[in-house]
């Protein structure tokens, strides 16, 4: 046992590729309150309906759901954005131009993939800003987990900024519908600028 015991309480953020994606999907699930945010990445395969399902403390656990637009770009993923933005979930979808379910330039035998590839390849651009965001609207001033469990804050999804995915449109809450099936919510402006930069649009 490490004797660290910050991590007893410690609320995660969790980035999950592939199999990943699942198992960050599946603890969002169990144990919502643990979870700030979560990154689901080029999540190809899909997944037993059952398992998908998600009840209202895990809807309000903020995701960023990361696509390949070369990967296998499953239903049922697409599907679980959208009824977590039909229940009023601050998650948001974007599509990878150009990328599969490794980076470019990945082999098991050698990795030729380069800097620019692997930021591209793990939106980098758009990960960290908005990872960082989130964390300033989810954790509470002066959280210690050290004395005990922390009590994550609500997203306010009146404000920060949506995008729509297939159009590629965007602005701040109030100009458009903040609980919409096709839209992305972002915690700001300069996240949603990094998307409309990074991501790409595509129709069903």
């Amino acid at each position: 046992t490490l004797n660290r015991p910050e991590l007893r309480h410690a609320p995660f953020v969790l980035w999950g590729h592939s199999m990943g994606g699942r198992v960050a999907q599946d603890f969002v699930r169990f144990k919502p309150a643990r979870v700030i945010a979560f990154h689901i990445a080029l999540r190809a395969n899909p997944t037993p309906k059952e398992l998908m399902e998600e009840e209202a403390a895990a809807v309000e656990v903020p995701g960023l759901y990361l696509m390949g637009m070369n990967d296998g770009k499953p239903a049922d993923i697409r599907e679980h954005f959208r009824e977590a933005r039909r229940n009023g979930s601050p998650r948001a979808w974007v599509w990878l131009p150009g990328q599969s379910h490794w980076p470019k330039g990945m082999h098991f035998e050698k990795d030729e993939t380069s800097v620019i590839d692997w930021r591209a390849w793990a939106a980098h651009d758009i990960v960290i800003p908005w990872t960082e965001a989130i964390l300033k609207l989810r954790l509470p001033m002066n959280a210690d987990p050290r004395k005990g469990s922390v009590d994550l804050l609500p997203v306010d999804l009146t404000k920060g900024w949506v995008a729509d995915v297939e159009l590629k449109a965007y602005g701040p809450v109030s100009k458009f519908d903040a609980i919409d099936s096709a839209k992305s919510w972002f915690p700001n402006e300069k996240v949603t600028r990094a998307w409309a930069s990074d991501s790409i649009s595509e129709s069903d």
